[in-house]
């Protein structure tokens, strides 16, 4: 059964609001303050997955994941509540897969937790930006940032705005996205990294 863009778009939300796993933290993350609870974002080209967790939160406290869609065919606020688990995180998993539904979305998301201290906490916000397009020449990109091949790249930045300290990772992955088309190959790049760290338009 093949899914219309409408239909994959609108699996997007669902499936940021409904699924959810454990697994350990890898790379990224955007500190609330000493003792807080973190935020913590990546892309992973080999399971072609986003994942997003919330760590050193209170054992039992609430916490949510604010998505704030710019752009698509949704656009608006989405929020997935969660309950920090007993070693005081949350981790929430979706495919690449529901992210291509046609369209070229940007959202951004942020944490709200209560942290340690028992006061609410918000982090900066993270973007994530995908873009659909076709290669019909490996040697010319058909757009700035916009990869020929699959793979992923990563660099390490500092938060926009800020000089020294910690750095984030700034993702972008690229994947084939549908079969090969006689004018080219359909391509789905995603671009992950602190709001700021790349133009969103």
């Amino acid at each position: 059964m093949r899914l219309s863009r409408t239909q994959r778009a609108f699996l997007v939300f669902l499936f940021v609001g409904f699924l959810g796993a454990a697994g350990p933290a890898l790379d990224g993350f955007e500190p609330l303050g000493q003792g807080e609870p973190e935020f913590q974002v990546w892309l992973d080209f080999d399971s072609q997955t986003v994942s997003l967790t919330a760590i050193d939160g209170m054992p039992g406290g609430p916490g949510s994941l604010d998505f704030f869609v710019a752009n698509g065919p949704m656009a608006g606020p989405v929020q997935v509540s969660f309950t920090y688990d007993a070693s005081g995180s949350y981790r929430l998993d979706f495919p690449f897969s529901v992210l291509n539904g046609g369209y070229d979305l940007v959202f951004g998301v942020r944490l709200t937790s209560m942290g340690n201290d028992g006061f609410m906490h918000e982090s900066g916000i993270w973007a994530l930006r995908t873009r659909n397009y076709v290669v019909t020449d490996p040697e010319v990109p058909p757009c700035a940032g916009c990869p020929t091949t699959p793979g992923g790249t990563v660099e390490w930045i500092n938060w926009p705005g800020g000089d020294g300290g910690p750095t984030y990772p700034h993702w972008l992955v690229a994947i084939y996205s549908d079969e090969p088309r006689s004018g080219g190959q359909p391509m789905l790049a995603l671009e992950s990294g602190p709001a700021g760290s790349f133009p969103i338009n």
